[in-house]
């Protein structure tokens, strides 16, 4: 069992840490694509080039989701494996 609980930590961890990441690389991907647009606006950039930075942070989002469920997924299995129960969240 501790071995598993190690594992499930290691994993909680791991995708809290890819989340942050993503959500740094959105926070640095809205400015560019804010640029983007600009630039788009004022004719310095393509339709493509701009459609691109879209498709790219849905592509992130899609990550950011990934990351998150599988740290709650983690979440859910320690507490199950170690009798523990998350407290109730109203809302």
């Amino acid at each position: 069992m501790g071995e598993q609980v190690l594992t499930l930590v290691i994993a909680y961890e791991t995708a809290g840490d890819r989340e942050q990441a993503i959500l740094a690389q959105l926070s640095h991907h809205d400015l560019l694509t804010r640029i983007t647009e600009i630039d788009y606006r004022l004719g310095g950039s393509s339709t493509e080039t701009y459609l691109t930075r879209i498709a790219q942070r849905e592509q992130l989002e899609i990550q950011l989701n990934r990351y998150r469920l599988e740290r709650e997924t983690a979440k859910r299995q320690l507490l199950s494996l170690t009798g523990f129960f998350a407290p109730e969240t109203t809302g």
